[in-house]
């Protein structure tokens, strides 16, 4: 850091920012340092089954992909907010689950949705035994931002999830 850099900063705030640059670039290379050491694919062979494909159909009959992950063997999937409310807010009309590496799918229905929270709750409906669910959850908070996270899923939504099984 130059000490010019701080010392012409205009205001208290630019004064604070340009010291508090150090600080976040040494975060940043901590968590890359960090992320190295973190076996990526044994995270995605302990998971890779609790992942699903969720497809919804609204009141306008559009029909969407989404991924959630299971939390509990009874088929109680997290997600994301857009994937269970369209943009102008409405709520599917129909819902179905599929697991990754499945060909079953299953009818579901969304359990909770926050206004507050980016985490809707979805329940699949009739699970046969019980279903598989994503390992190591923080449940004790100790997660911090900029810590390395493993994303999983499908992220371009079904002609990924095809294509890397497959499929047409």
């Amino acid at each position: 850091r130059r000490p010019t850099e701080v010392a012409y900063a205009r205001n208290a705030t630019q004064r604070r920012a340009r010291e508090e640059r150090p600080a976040v670039v040494q975060a940043r290379q901590r968590g890359l340092a960090g992320a190295q050491t973190v076996d990526w694919a044994a995270i995605n062979r302990a998971n890779a089954r609790a992942v699903a494909m969720i497809y919804v159909q609204f009141p306008d009959d559009s029909v969407f992909t989404g991924t959630g992950f299971a939390v509990t063997p009874d088929g109680l999937l997290l997600t994301n907010r857009h994937v269970v409310v369209s943009h102008t807010g409405a709520r599917p009309t129909r819902i179905a689950v599929q697991f990754a590496n499945s060909s079953q799918v299953w009818r579901a229905r969304v359990v909770a949705v926050s206004d507050s929270t980016d985490l809707p709750l979805v329940q699949v409906l009739g699970v046969a035994g019980p279903a598989p669910v994503v390992q190591g959850a923080d449940s004790h908070g100790t997660a911090h931002t900029g810590d390395p996270a493993a994303p999983t899923g499908f992220p371009l939504g079904e002609g990924l999830a095809f294509r890397a099984s497959g499929g047409d």
